[in-house]
């Protein structure tokens, strides 16, 4: 209630609504308690508000809310009242007084102002005073500001015109304000060190003003304006602004976003008069020190150099914490980069120049710090500044220089790993760097490049072909510019592993002003000799000497002819004249001048590029000779190693170190007891005429330990007639052809020896001439003559033949002759198809009656005998069975299958067509059939590349050449008949004999399979690919050998992608089979891969397209995979534990469709678990999932599908997660997997195993060796319908343990037997063994995921070792 002289009136809370708290009720003197009218009479002057208590009277709860009451008196209130200067609280419980009285000590320094204005803001009749409240405490001291402001209409219509302001701060540092804004009374606090109150509009509950209001809006303010112009004009505020100015950055929780706003403005105005409440100059900026960059500049150089003031907290009123509020930053690197002068300042700043000079003596270590802050800091925007500033070290100069200024050209900065690499080219400014720090600041500027060997090699080809292109600077290169050129091919020399050898570089020429490129012009040097002379005049010849080098650096002059022949350039044909004298040519280097592996090894290559008429020349050219006591010259060819003819001291002789005897070799410097060696001495001693026996023995010696090591085919008549043997008995000389080897047991001895007088041949025996005796065997291989010799057999049939030509020349008209002579290709080689064919028409029974008619052998019935491929004398009986055939090979593999059967020599079936056809001998290549297996362990493929070129070359575009480690070849030879298109049906009844052949490639018709080993080289792949089509383009196209040769050594020369890893069309697929007529087999490959192959780095492997791309999984599939992905890092094979009868349920019954599926989902979660396992490069659709389940998931990878193989999946476990190996040998490993619609279960769960998987899995069991290397396991998968749910049930390795499975034989359904009762009988085990091989020789059925059928017939265990293709013995054990 209120009571104030006449006026009496109460409220009535609570009343019926809201309006009671404001409508008052009137009262009179009788409705007063007499405890208020003892007060009101007492002192009626006074107005008295009485508030009503809600809690009981005399109560804990009472007396506790009224002592809140005393303590929550503000005494700020007082600040805010014109009138009141007292304030008293009397507590009539305690009869205790509390008293709050305001005393006015002065005026503020703020000097009374009727008028001002501050940004905008007027401010009327300003003034402050100092104010001091006394409480029972204490004092306080306050400097109190008021103010009126106008209000215009337009913010409130029935205000009153002014509103009076009133700001008020506590002069002592540890006052705290209970409340910080007000309206007369305490309104609310906002955390701040001051006090303002005006005529605000509250909420009902007086907690705080009505937000967005617009009279509040237009105080607050005001409000912010008279804060900052108090600070700004009143000293003593001025110096606690720290204090009294909020935290910009204050946790914004205390705050509405209303009361936020004053905060910022307050912050607006702070900020622009920052420099005025700090005392700092306006025209500067401003940071806080930063100890990190203290040492690279001053204080007072950042104020002098880069106008910035630093304030350092530690010395100055503002806190750091208060300084970030200002959001003024720390002095950062961009500062000091700011102290540098610019290239246009250089005589501007003083400051700036002189800083200059202060960091120019500064060490290392300033320079490392400097450059490792703005390796932090790096920005676009730095790294500009950084290009205008001098603190670059250039090549020239170890001082910081700015960057240079070329304005013809983009100027190229670089930055390079190499300390050494000095730049030459003016395009180019490569910078020095003194510390790890600054290679990294420098790094990561835009303009700045690190300078590759890949970068520098393409920045050079440019510029070349840029002078290319230019006629200007081509005509007329200044000297300069030549050496830039040299300096460019002396880099790109020393990183010539790195170049595409058929780029286009530069190089000057001799007689022309133009450059020309390498690939135009010939090195005039070989082995650093000056060759010119012996050149053709019109080539155009590099101009030397190589980059200055002295003609004495044998070593840097062998670099260069190396990287000149390595970047294709004229390979030089040296012409000798035709009465030369070997003292005009010049002398090649002595072998000790090659005084190191390097040299010898550079020497081998130059040489090996070389021509061969050049190299016949540079066997021709003198060598300095050490066999006399004198030194001589001759010729290289005719210089032997010293320690191999010490015994004879006319040879001319020289010292080979060990590095350099494969260079002497390839010059045909006689450096170990070879053929030539061996033969050249013989021919010496002879020729010397030397009686001493004991070197003919020791040099024949010699000679059949090569031969009878080397196996190598020999040149026979050249040997048998340059070799000459002193015969002691008949002291003279006599050459091999002039031989006859026999033996004392010899039928008809002396005849042989009348005969031998005859023929003037010289017998040796174990009585004649014996001691030659113990060289029968090289004699025998050398053709000498002797009983046993195939000589005499090859004379009789050479007979044969010529009786046969003579005969068919006076029979032109005949069929016979038509078939042996017309119809014979007049440019067709042996084992072309046009020979085939031809030979095949002589082989009928008709024409070989005519044949021994026309020869009259039939009249004569005498028995011929034939020389067998294993040198043995046959005669041809009626069960004897003799063949004939071309491929020397084939009879090998024929004859390790114990082949009941005879081979001629194929010396003789390649030579005498006519007389096999006279005699009836057929050729195996007739009668059989080659057949070539696909397997998925050993894949086909695709060269695209290759395929071109042969395309190209051969002009047939159904050619298609591809590679795989070997091929698993089979011949099906009948007994009884020939295979051809009326028999092709009975091809099964015929014997399979596998081929174990490294055969380097195999021609199938069109298809060309290159035979490459992993681990081989790309010299080796290309040494393949040239000879099979070189090959191809002598039997097929007819071209000499040596031509071919030389065409396919050109076009595969451009090739450079010798692996591929793009499937070939016939990857995976069947059987094929093929006629010898469109095989071809290996022509002089021996002597096309001794061939010298040079490949540089650039070699490539084709990208198969399904690798290159992110394999793309079928839409309907992509949530399952997903699912999946997130499953299978959960899952480990290893641990699954069995199930338990307990924790088992019945799986529901599905129908056909969602079977389909629970395979499908099966499939699809084991390859994404082997892909977890594996990672997703190793395991790929194509590579390891071999069912058709994965084209549901991976329809567009359809390659290398095949549901026959008896598996799903096959991984090499290289990291032993599935099976151990023995050693260091890992398994291959292939999986079966089963799925299942509910939980798995040993005792409960059954699933079907079908024939192919129980052939493939005990095909492995049964053979020791393949468990060796590989591993079947048995995978099931669990509730495959709910990806959420699917999981591993079991993994075992049925290979392993092969009875876990018990199997039903009428169904095929099986389910899996505790590991507790795998122990069975062995009348078991050989019980389910036979029933399983009476399985596999019948016909076995396949099913594959979508209820298809197919039947094919399976060989069985019981089947001899030819049923089996033939692995060779170093492909058996693969680890």
């Amino acid at each position: 209630m209120l009571i104030s002289h006449a006026w009496k009136f109460h409220f009535h809370v609570p009343g019926l609504d809201a309006m009671s708290y404001i409508t008052p009720l009137w009262i009179t003197d009788k409705d007063l308690p007499k405890c208020i009218s003892k007060q009101i009479s007492t002192f009626p002057q006074y107005t008295h508000l009485y508030l009503p208590l809600k809690f009981q009277a005399h109560t804990s709860e009472a007396n506790s809310f009224l002592d809140q009451v005393i303590k929550a008196v503000d005494p700020c209130i007082l600040l805010n009242m014109r009138q009141l200067k007292k304030l008293e609280i009397v507590d009539e419980r305690q009869k205790k007084v509390t008293i709050i009285e305001k005393q006015f000590i002065g005026s503020t320094k703020l000097e009374e102002q009727s008028s001002v204005t501050f940004e905008d803001f007027t401010f009327l009749h300003l003034s402050g005073s100092v104010i001091r409240l006394h409480t029972s405490t204490g004092y306080s001291t306050f400097r109190v500001y008021t103010c009126y402001i106008n209000v215009t209409n337009y913010i409130e219509q029935g205000r009153p015109s002014k509103t009076r302001l009133t700001i008020g701060f506590p002069c002592e540092n540890d006052y705290e304000l209970t409340s910080t804004v007000y309206k007369g009374l305490p309104v609310c606090d906002l955390g701040f060190n001051f006090l303002f109150n005006a005529d605000f509009q509250l909420v009902k509950n007086r907690e705080n003003v009505q937000e967005n209001v617009p009279f509040n809006t237009f105080l607050r303010t005001h409000l912010s304006a008279l804060f900052v112009y108090l600070l700004l004009n009143d000293i003593d505020l001025r110096k606690d602004f720290n204090r009294y100015c909020p935290l910009f950055n204050i946790n914004q929780g205390k705050h509405s976003s209303w009361w936020l706003l004053m905060i910022d403005y307050i912050k607006t105005f702070v900020n622009k008069y920052l420099p005025i409440l700090l005392n700092i100059p306006t025209d500067k900026n401003i940071r806080y020190i930063n100890r990190d960059l203290a040492l690279l500049a001053s204080n007072e150089q950042l104020c002098q150099c880069a106008n910035i003031y630093v304030i350092d907290p530690e010395n100055s009123f503002s806190t750091l914490k208060r300084l970030k509020s200002f959001q003024i930053q720390a002095v950062s690197i961009i500062d000091v980069l700011e102290c540098f002068p610019r290239r246009e300042e250089i005589s501007i700043n003083t400051f700036r120049q002189q800083f200059r000079l202060w960091t120019q003596q500064q060490d290392q270590q300033w320079w490392s710090q400097f450059f490792h802050h703005l390796s932090q800091m790096m920005t676009s925007e730095i790294s500009l500044k950084l290009l205008q500033i001098p603190i670059f070290l250039l090549q020239n100069d170890g001082q910081r220089q700015y960057l240079p200024i070329n304005n013809n050209t983009q100027l190229l900065l670089f930055i390079s790993n190499d300390p050494k690499l000095r730049m030459w080219k003016k395009q180019i400014t490569l910078l020095q760097y003194s510390s790890e720090s600054e290679k990294i600041a420098l790094a990561k500027m835009n303009q700045i490049q690190f300078l590759t060997e890949k970068r520098m090699i393409e920045i050079i080809r440019q510029h070349h072909l840029q002078l290319a292109a230019s006629s200007s600077q081509l005509t007329d290169p200044d000297v300069d510019l030549i050496l830039e050129i040299w300096k460019d091919l002396s880099y790109l020399k020393s990183h010539i592993d790195n170049i595409n050898n058929s780029s286009q570089f530069l190089v000057p020429a001799i007689g022309t002003p133009k450059l020309t490129p390498i690939q135009n012009a010939m090195s005039p040097t070989i082995f650093g000799i000056d060759i010119r002379k012996f050149i053709h005049p019109t080539a155009l010849i590099i101009d030397g000497p190589y980059n200055n080098v002295h003609q004495y650096q044998l070593l840097e002059i062998l670099e260069w002819e190396h990287f000149l022949l390595e970047m294709h350039c004229q390979k030089a044909s040296i012409v000798l004249p035709l009465n030369y004298s070997i003292k005009e040519l010049p002398l090649l280097p002595v072998s000790t001048i090659f005084n190191d592996e390097k040299c010898a090894h550079l020497g081998e290559l130059i040489l090996s590029y070389q021509r061969d008429d050049t190299k016949h020349c540079l066997r021709q050219f003198p060598i300095v000779d050490n066999s006399k006591d004198k030194q001589q010259i001759s010729p290289v060819s005719a210089t032997f190693d010293e320690t191999i003819v010490i015994n004879l001291p006319t040879l001319p002789r020289i010292t080979i170190p060990h590095y350099c005897r494969a260079l002497a070799k390839s010059l045909d410097i006689c450096v170990e007891y070879d053929l030539r060696t061996c033969a050249n001495i013989l021919q010496l001693l002879s020729d010397e005429k030397n009686t001493n026996t004991d070197l003919y023995v020791k040099w024949l010696g010699h000679l059949q330990l090569y031969v009878l090591q080397q196996h190598i085919d020999l040149n026979r008549t050249s040997l048998l007639s340059s070799c000459r043997l002193y015969f002691p008995e008949q002291n003279n000389f006599y050459s091999l052809n002039e031989v006859f080897i026999i033996s004392n047991s010899e039928e008809y001895s002396n005849a042989i020896s009348i005969i031998s007088k005859y023929l003037k041949l010289q017998l040796i025996s174990p009585l004649i001439n014996q001691t030659y005796w113990q060289f029968k065997d090289l004699f025998h291989l050398l053709n000498c003559k002797s009983i046993s010799t195939i000589t005499f057999v090859l004379h009789l049939i050479s007979q044969v033949m010529t009786k046969i030509t003579s005969l068919l020349g006076n029979a032109t008209n005949t069929d016979l002759y038509k078939t042996v002579v017309i119809n014979k290709h007049s440019k067709a080689f042996c084992g072309s198809r046009e020979d085939l064919a031809w030979r095949f028409s002589l082989t009928c029974d008709s024409l070989s009656q005519e044949l021994q008619k026309l020869t009259s052998i039939q009249s004569q019935r005498k028995k011929i005998r034939f020389v067998t491929f294993n040198r043995q004398i046959i005669s041809k009986e009626i069960d004897t069975t003799i063949y004939a055939c071309l491929e020397i090979k084939i009879i090998q593999n024929l004859s390790r299958d114990s082949l009941q059967c005879y081979f001629m020599l194929p010396s003789i079936a390649r030579t005498c067509p006519l007389v096999l056809a006279t005699f009836g001998i057929d050729y195996i290549e007739r009668k059989g059939k080659i057949e070539w297996l696909h397997g998925h362990n050993n894949p086909e493929t695709y060269l695209n590349e290759l395929t071109q070129i042969f395309r190209a070359t051969l002009d047939d575009k159904d050619l298609e050449v591809v590679s795989a480690v070997y091929a698993t070849v089979g011949l099906f030879l009948p007994d009884s008949f020939v295979i051809d298109s009326t028999t092709e049906n009975r091809i099964k009844e015929s014997k399979r004999y596998w081929f174990d052949s490294n055969y380097p490639f195999w021609v199938f018709n069109n298809i060309i399979l290159l035979c490459n080993e992993q681990q081989d080289k790309d010299a080796s792949r290309e040494i393949r690919a040239i000879s099979a089509l070189t090959t191809i383009l002598h039997k097929r196209k007819h071209i000499p050998f040596e031509e071919a040769k030389s065409i396919a050594q050109k076009n595969i020369s451009k090739f450079k992608a010798f692996r591929s890893e793009n499937m070939a069309s016939v990857t995976c697929t069947g059987a094929t089979i093929y006629s010898f007529t469109d095989m071809l087999f290996p022509t002089d490959h021996n002597y096309v891969e001794s061939i010298i192959i040079s490949i540089g780095k650039n070699t490539t492997i084709e990208k198969d397209i399904e690798k290159t791309t992110r394999s793309v999984i079928a839409a309907d599939r992509i949530a399952e995979d997903q699912i999946y992905r997130y499953r299978v890092k959960t899952q480990d094979h290893s641990q699954k534990s069995r199930k338990t009868i307990n924790d088992w349920k019945d799986p529901s019954i599905v129908d056909g469709i969602e079977q389909m599926r629970i395979g499908q989902n099966a499939e699809h979660f084991f390859f994404v678990y082997l892909q977890n396992l594996y990672g997703s490069a190793d395991v790929t659709p194509t590579k390891n999932w071999r069912s058709s389940s994965r084209l549901t998931t991976y329809p567009k990878y359809r390659q290398t599908v095949d549901d026959s193989t008896g598996f799903d999946f096959e991984l090499h476990d290289t990291r032993q997660l599935f099976v151990r190996g023995s050693g260091s040998t890992t398994k291959l490993c292939y999986f079966e997997v089963k799925g299942t619609s509910g939980s798995f279960n040993e005792t409960h769960s059954r699933f079907y195993i079908s024939q192919n998987e129980l052939y493939m899995c005990q095909s492995i069991v049964d053979d020791s060796q393949r468990r060796e290397h590989e591993a079947y396991f048995i995978v099931v998968i669990e509730n495959c319908l709910d990806a959420e749910k699917i999981a591993f049930g079991t993994v075992f390795n049925w290979s392993d343990n092969f009875h876990k499975l018990d199997r039903s034989p009428e169904t095929y359904r099986c389910r899996i037997i505790s590991s507790s009762l795998t122990n069975v009988s062995n009348s078991k085990k050989e019980e389910t063994r036979d029933y399983n091989n009476d399985q596999q020789q019948q016909r076995m059925k396949t099913n594959n995921r979508y209820g298809n059928s197919t039947t094919q017939n399976v060989s069985t265990k019981k089947d001899d070792a030819a049923s089996r293709p033939y692995v060779p013995p170093y492909r058996r054990n693969p680890d």
